[in-house]
């Protein structure tokens, strides 16, 4: 019997632990998202490099970063998905280049999204909108 209350008190105490390293990867602190490339209102021509840039900082851990480019001219046909479980303390760097191609000039949306580990947990997002005109 004394075994078994050992092992219970074992078993407590590594869920208290265990428990207690989780939260603090659970916060609902502000991302701050800063879109540096593509600039709101830039205009790019269809086959040339676009170069993406975000700036995600936080007081806390990023969990996860989405980055979606939509083509809003061509019903919101998504031309570029990023999403990432990234886990980086305070501060995570997205570089990435695309070549949009159009055939008529389209308007683009770019978003930037960054959220925690649970469904219930706060989404921070960040959008701009740019142009790409045919060769």
């Amino acid at each position: 019997m004394k075994q078994f209350k050992i092992f219970f008190l074992v078993l407590a105490v590594f869920a208290l632990v265990l428990s207690a390293s989780c939260k603090k990867d659970h916060t609902n602190d502000t991302v701050n998202i800063e879109i540096e490339e593509p600039t709101e209102g830039m205009v790019t021509m269809s086959g040339d490099s676009l170069h993406m840039h975000i700036h995600f900082t936080s007081d806390d851990i990023i969990h996860n970063v989405l980055v979606k480019v939509y083509n809003e001219t061509n019903n919101d046909e998504l031309v570029f998905n990023f999403e990432e479980h990234v886990h980086a303390d305070g501060e995570y760097l997205f570089h990435e280049h695309m070549v949009p191609n159009v055939t008529e000039d389209s308007q683009f949306r770019l978003e930037a999204q960054a959220s925690g580990h649970e469904d219930g947990d706060f989404i921070y997002k960040e959008e701009v909108h740019f142009m790409v005109h045919t060769q």
